[in-house]
């Protein structure tokens, strides 16, 4: 998929042809999306990094 597709529909049915292009966005949210620490936690684990 190219930028400036995404409203494309042709472009979006093709990326979601198959389930592997669902599969990859739900890995991006899942890894991007929310901070799973905690916003405390997350500052405590990173205080101190150069």
């Amino acid at each position: 998929m190219h930028i400036g597709s995404l409203n494309d529909s042709a472009a979006v049915k093709a990326q979601y042809a198959t389930s592997k292009g669902l599969d990859i966005r739900i890995g991006l949210h899942d890894k991007y999306s929310t901070n799973k620490l905690g916003y405390g936690n997350w500052l405590v684990s990173n205080t101190g990094r150069n």
